[in-house]
């Protein structure tokens, strides 16, 4: 219409219809006292918002500096880590013992490089010195009711493997503890030990046959004496003209048997002071006679020793004391 449109703060008139415009154009007068303010507050209102959008620019491009920043480090890290854990798994599969950890609360065994082919079987013995598995909960003194301490314990386990033979682990640990004092992990190695338990066992065996050689040595020797006066003097005896045939029998039997006896006593000088064999060429068949004849005395009567002998001539190079001890085992 051809009203006034008015200031409402300030009463005065803003825009006025004009009639002379048709249609709805309008005529807007601006009060002449408005417009610096508009212009200080248009310029107060752009330094403004143009300050808070650089700052808020800037505050961005520093997040995502410092976000790519954190990202790359923590990638590095990552790649370190990495890197050294390959390290110590090429090192832990070198070695020929296990690297374990043991949880005393949770009864929790831990074992590094388990996957290696070569410490599968030593995994499986380990697991049970502890006596984790169930089909071995009740194996005698597990090592998971050792008393750690936090000095280093060095216990040979045995273990039963699955093909029933025996194994030796050495088992090296140390307890770890919390400010309290109690033991909350136990860390150590272990490794097989059963071929040196074997070579340990072997060295020991030997030491006794040495022993025991020493031993009889001394008295092989006293009893080679004795038997050289009773061949002394069943010879003797055999050379007599009126022996009896009867008689002359048994004493060439007790001859053989003294001679052999001798034979026996040399052999076990032999372990005192050993000596090689002495092959010599004799007649199978002879042997075989001499061992029935010995045997004839020693046997109740109720056994009867027959030979079936090859005909004569059955010749072989062999030492003679050692076909006699096998033909007398058999």
């Amino acid at each position: 219409g051809d009203g006034l449109v008015t200031d409402v703060m300030s009463g005065r008139e803003v825009v006025r219809a004009s009639e002379d415009v048709p249609g709805f154009d309008l005529h807007v007068v601006v009060a002449s006292d408005l417009v610096p303010l508009l212009a200080e507050n248009w310029d107060r209102t752009l330094y403004r918002g143009l300050a808070v959008a650089s700052l808020t620019t800037l505050a961005l491009v520093m997040a995502a500096w410092w976000s790519h920043r954190v990202q790359d480090r923590a990638r590095r890290m990552r790649i370190k880590a990495q890197r050294a854990q390959e390290r110590l798994a090429s090192v832990v599969n070198s070695l020929d013992e296990l690297v374990w950890s043991f949880d005393p609360a949770r009864r929790k065994l831990s074992i590094l490089g388990r996957e290696s082919p070569r410490h599968t079987r030593l995994s499986r013995n380990l697991e049970a010195a502890f006596g984790i598995t169930a089909e071995l909960a009740n194996l005698r003194n597990p090592l998971r009711d050792v008393v750690w301490t936090t000095r280093e314990s060095v216990i040979e386990q045995e273990v039963v493997q699955d093909d029933g033979s025996i194994a030796w682990l050495l088992v090296r640990g140390r307890g770890v503890a919390d400010d309290h004092g109690r033991i909350i992990q136990v860390e150590g190695i272990a490794g097989d030990i059963t071929a040196r338990k074997a070579a340990d066992a072997q060295l020991q065996h030997n030491r006794r046959l040495q022993a025991l050689g020493q031993l009889t040595g001394g008295i092989a020797h006293d009893f080679n004496n004795l038997l050289g006066i009773v061949v002394g003097n069943l010879e003797l005896v055999a050379k007599t003209a009126d022996t009896a045939p009867a008689v002359a029998g048994r004493i060439d039997a007790a001859l053989a048997a003294a001679l052999r006896g001798a034979e026996l006593t040399t052999k076990l000088l032999g372990l005192s002071r050993p000596r090689p064999e002495r092959s010599q060429v004799v007649d199978c068949n002879d042997v075989a006679v001499s061992i029935r004849n010995l045997a004839a005395t020693i046997l109740p009567s109720s056994i009867t020793l027959d030979l079936d002998l090859d005909p004569p001539g059955c010749l072989v190079r062999v030492d003679a004391g050692g076909l006699q001890d096998a033909l007398m085992n058999l």
